[in-house]
């Protein structure tokens, strides 16, 4: 980018005479010695437009005068000069993509001043043709625009100096925003804006102006102008401040043309001519003005097979001309907050026009109409065609429209009311629960139009006992929220079960204009447990099949409560030769008991290795509880299955998925159709070749994985991604990333909302210490007195499991985030600071912190405002002490 000084030009030739008087005194006074400087680091150039214009028509020519002086005159200087973009800063931008001229003059040496002329040629307008023998477009000229030219003194190629010419531009064309005319009356005018763009960018080099004329289509005759007094804009447009005013002086068919005026030269850069609209000669007073009626209800039920409704209102029109005749058009729409009508004819609602005849300056109309019901469709099988009839329901307005011969004079829309609508329940699954506890949910209402606060909802809950259909237990939504199409009660439902059984919840959405119920929902039924503190009768069994000479155990659970969590703790010992019963295989099972107080569960040991005294053990626990340990079952293993069909037996086939009918299978049950040592399934997954030996996968660590599909090569620890990301070899494993502690955050709610669903920011935003060993004040939470739950959300940036214990409630490990939250009372009564303490660990680091709950008081100022919980809180600390331990990696 390279300044354009126009001040240089004036001030270097008024000084010429001066500076060649003391170069040539200089040469006379000052012999050159050998050592002299190359140059004199004072160079400088001016650079001019000779009989300099604004605007130049394209393919012209003129000359460029370029002096330049504080020059050594033992160097050679060269000129190097180009076309270039000059912005509205007087900085120019120079790019050899646009074909823009360029040249160099070489100044010689021997002078300490000295003048050159460069000639400009413009090379026209930008252009392309396509040459077909060799299949390639060329392009010559270049854009139109606003120019500079730019010089640069040089030796050897090393820029001293650099100037630019005056701005100037190139050509110019141009064209206008179209606009759309409608009919209009005779006494109404034409008013519109349109904006000139040109095809460069306009740099306050040249003044335009725009000229709209009205013209009589049928005798080509003007009879209306006007002229921008003001054009205002920047980048390629330009638009006249205050529009245009057109007045017609007789009916018929007109148009509009403007013309864009460059008034350098008053050249024509742009003409518009507007579509034909006709000047309707009527007599009218120019303030007609449309009234509805305030009178309305606020809802209207559908219409039915057995009703119809009408719905109507009354339209007084005032300021009319007398003798005239208009037309009321109205049409019923959609109605928005701001009381605006939006209308779809696909939507088949209904419309209609009245015309009339004025008789004075004021008229009445009813309009009424019958609601067709709401929508519905019919197929017709003998054109394969399916009707549609009546609309939906939804919030509405009637539209009405004061024209003549469909000139728009005036319109407005009647209040809103609201035709028909029904609702539905947003849905949730309860789970059982214990007699002590409460159900606590939330649902919403959500209706099939838009709410426009016209009508009153309210939104009623029922517990329900389900073996006698006796409600016991009600809860009304005090205060409904919500927009478009949804409401929600603003606090949920809390139901308060009596007794024990199953149960089930109902929810009514209540219209309160008409006390009519728009949508109810039923949940899943649920029971309510009475006593779990007797487990003892829950046992299971057990049961074994030999099939080819292995064992099926299946395990059956006897009288198990709903509601309860329970488990399997299994083993199968070895007791053949030493009695010690050595551990050949063990696992667990989970088991949430639902309604039938039963379960099955089915162990199949087909690949277990051979034993002549294989034993099966299980116990059964509730929670931590063991309350089942059934007589162990006993079997000779010698297992002839052979799930695969490979021919050999699932015992010692470490590869039982291999393909039926596959070639080279080996003793373990692989295939290696290369002899490579490496089963055939195991080369395609690590994408070597099977059938050639010496490719063969390469696992970097020998655990087994190889390096294809391996995600830590080296084993030790951490994955190539996280290796790669921290800078660490994947491959070394000595070369692993420093650990990261877990980052945690604290928020808090009240306990009506619950924790597991967190909006907004954390209240104490970073729990974690950067170092060993580092402290700081301990944070401390401020908040009105209330039930609250502290929960710390914590995830570890390595990937690592994380635990987090806050209170003693351990949650984890977990991979991903982490949540643990802790209740907290703080009463008005309270003295002292309520303490909570976090724990989080990675398995490597751990640290812990404890948080100070306060009550709110005089002393504290509102800082923040808290996710479910509309009072303020303060934070006096961010950070609390911590204590960072640090225990190698088993």
């Amino acid at each position: 980018m390279k300044s354009i000084d126009k001040t240089k030009t004036a001030r270097g030739l008024g000084l010429t005479f001066l500076l060649i008087t003391t170069s040539m005194l200089a040469l006379i006074s000052a012999p050159v010695s050998a050592d002299s400087a190359r140059v004199t680091n004072n160079e400088e150039i001016t650079v001019s437009i000779s009989s300099y214009q604004p605007y130049y028509d394209r393919d012209s020519s003129f000359t460029v005068s370029v002096m330049a002086k504080n020059l050594d005159p033992q160097s050679e200087y060269n000129l190097d000069w180009n076309l270039c973009y000059a912005y509205s800063n007087h900085t120019c931008n120079s790019d050899s993509t646009y074909n823009t001229p360029s040249g160099s003059v070489d100044l010689g040496s021997g002078n300490h001043l000295t003048t050159a002329t460069i000639t400009f040629d413009d090379t026209g307008s930008i252009s392309e043709t396509y040459d077909a023998t060799i299949d390639t477009w060329t392009t010559s000229g270049f854009e139109n625009g606003t120019y500079a030219i730019d010089v640069e003194l040089n030796v050897q190629g090393v820029p001293l100096d650099t100037n630019a010419s005056e701005m100037f531009t190139l050509g110019g064309k141009g064209y206008f925003s179209s606009i759309s005319f409608d009919n209009i009356l005779l006494a109404q005018k034409v008013n519109f804006s349109t904006s000139l763009h040109m095809d460069h960018y306009i740099r306050s080099l040249l003044d335009y102006s725009v000229s709209c004329d009205l013209i009589e289509s049928s005798t080509s005759t003007t009879v209306a102008t006007d002229s921008s007094q003001q054009l205002t804009g920047w980048g390629t447009s330009l638009a006249p401040v205050n529009g245009f005013e057109l007045s017609p002086s007789n009916g018929g068919i007109h148009y509009v043309e403007c013309n864009g005026v460059r008034e350098f030269d008053s050249t024509v850069v742009a003409t518009w001519t507007s579509n034909n609209f006709e000047v309707i000669d009527a007599d009218v007073t120019g303030s007609e003005e449309v009234q509805l009626t305030s009178s309305m209800s606020d809802y209207f039920d559908r219409s039915d097979s057995v009703n119809t409704v009408q719905i109507s209102t009354t339209a007084d029109f005032s300021d009319l001309f007398s003798g005239t005749e208009y037309t009321a058009t109205w049409k019923l729409c959609y109605a928005n907050y701001n009381h605006s009508c939006n209308y779809d004819s696909t939507y088949n609602t209904p419309s209609g026009s009245i015309d009339f005849t004025a008789t004075s300056n004021t008229h009445q109309l009813s309009i009424t109409f019958d609601d067709t019901g709401s929508i519905s469709e019919t197929y017709d099988a003998t054109i394969d065609t399916w009707t549609t009839s009546g609309f939906e329901n939804g919030t509405y307005a009637i539209d009405v429209e004061l024209n003549v011969q469909g000139v728009p004079l005036d319109t407005n829309a009647s209040e809103m009311f609201t035709l028909g609508g029904k609702g539905y329940f947003s849905s949730i699954s309860f789970d059982n629960i214990l007699l002590a506890q409460k159900v606590n949910f939330s649902t919403s209402l959500h209706m099939d139009h838009y709410i426009r606060s016209l009508l009153d909802y309210s939104v009623s809950c029922d517990l329900i006992e389900s073996s006698t259909s006796t409600t016991v237990a009600t809860d009304s939504s005090q205060q409904l929220t919500g927009w478009g199409t949804s409401l929600a009660p603003v606090n949920g439902f809390e139901l308060s079960p009596s007794n024990g059984g199953i149960h089930y919840v109902e929810c009514n959405g209540v219209r309160e204009f008409d006390s009519t119920v728009v949508a109810t929902w039923t949940s899943n039924n649920f029971e309510v447990i009475d006593d779990t503190s007797n487990q003892d009768d829950a046992t299971i069994s057990i049961t074994n099949a030999m099939t080819n000479g292995h064992a099926v155990i299946t395990i059956s659970g006897i009288d198990l409560d709903a509601g309860q969590g329970y488990s399997l703790e299994w083993k199968v010992t070895d007791d053949t030769n030493t009695g010690l019963g050595n551990v050949m295989m063990q696992n667990d099972h989970v088991w949430v008991q639902g309604n039938d107080g039963t379960h099955e569960y089915v162990l199949d040991f087909h690949d277990l290795a051979d034993s002549t005294n294989a034993c099966f053990n299980v116990v059964l626990k509730a929670g931590e509880t063991d309350i089942h340990t059934p007589a162990e079952v006993c079997w000779n293993q010698a297992s002839t299955a052979d799930g695969d069909s490979d021919g050999i037996l699932d015992p010692v086939d470490q590869c039982p998925q291999t393909p039926s009918g596959a070639a080279n299978v080996q003793a373990n049950g692989c295939t290696d159709s290369d002899s490579d040592g490496v089963d055939d399934t195991v080369e395609l997954e690590c994408k070597t070749d099977p059938n050639n030996a010496n490719s063969v996968p390469l696992d970097s660590d020998n655990d087994g994985d190889c390096d294809e599909i391996d995600p830590d090569d080296d084993n030790d620890g951490y994955t190539d991604v996280i290796e790669l990301l921290r800078a660490t070899d994947p491959f070394d494993k000595n070369s692993v990333p420093a650990n990261q502690l877990p980052m945690c955050a604290v928020h808090y709610s009240l306990e009506v909302d619950g924790w597991q669903e967190i909006t907004g920011e954390a209240s104490i935003a970073s729990l974690s210490p950067m170092t060993p060993g580092s402290t700081s004040s301990n944070p401390t939470l401020v908040v009105p007195s209330g039930n609250y739950y502290i929960i710390a959300v914590c995830e570890d940036p390595d990937g690592d499991p994380t635990t987090v214990t806050i209170n003693d409630i351990v949650i984890g490990p977990v991979t991903g985030e982490v949540k643990a939250a802790a209740l907290v009372e703080v009463g008005e009564d309270i003295e002292e600071s309520i303490p909570v303490t976090v724990t989080w660990t990675d398995g490597k680091d751990s640290a812990t912190t404890t948080i100070h709950v306060n009550l709110d008081g005089d002393a504290v100022a509102p800082s923040s405002s808290t996710p479910g919980f509309s009072a303020i809180v303060g934070i006096v600390a961010m950070l609390g002490a911590a204590m960072l331990l640090r225990r190698r990696l088993d």
